[in-house]
């Protein structure tokens, strides 16, 4: 059983970290103009990358920054696993919720880059190009997946955790 217990540890310990690469991945670029011959991208925090960044950085507001929900749930993520790891063991819970937030978003914005983008094309003046040649595939399905995997790993924490406890070992 300490092993078991030995193993929720490592198994937190690592999905927090895991959790802090899903909160950093908001930062590549999601909305990607490129592609269709237009020099500008934005990331996923709708931070914008491109030609005359203090004309239409401010300009060009219309997608919506679901990067900054990802952000947020995958760092209280990582936060309440690390400190799950020295007491309170219902951080876990947090931890569970917090990655199911960032999971379900990610899938959101994969699933429906129109989500993602808002009013955006209308402002832009693309409409004909499909919603998912403006986005960054690549990006968002390494978003997802990581996303995913904290979900896996905070949840395998949980019930790990809570098995040792039920058994009467005390991890902190």
């Amino acid at each position: 059983m300490r092993g078991q217990v030995l193993r929720g540890r490592v198994i937190t310990a690592t999905t927090a970290v895991v959790a802090l690469v899903s909160a950093a991945l908001p930062l590549l670029i999601w909305v990607d103009l490129r592609a269709i011959g237009i020099p500008m991208a934005w990331d996923g925090l709708w931070g914008y990358h491109g030609v005359a960044p203090e004309h239409y950085g401010p300009l060009l507001g219309g997608g919506r920054p679901l990067g900054w929900v990802i952000l947020t749930a995958s760092v209280t993520a990582a936060v309440a696993l690390g400190i799950s790891l020295f007491t309170g063991w219902w951080l876990r819970i947090v931890a569970v919720v917090a990655a199911a937030v960032a999971a379900v978003t990610a899938v959101l914005c994969l699933a429906d880059p129109g989500l993602l983008l808002g009013d955006f094309k209308e402002q832009l003046g693309v409409e004909p190009a499909s919603d998912r040649a403006l986005t960054n595939v690549t990006a968002l399905v390494a978003q997802t997946v990581a996303a995913s995997v904290v979900l896996i790993g905070a949840v395998v924490s949980l019930v790990l955790g809570n098995r040792g406890q039920a058994a009467g070992i005390r991890e902190g």
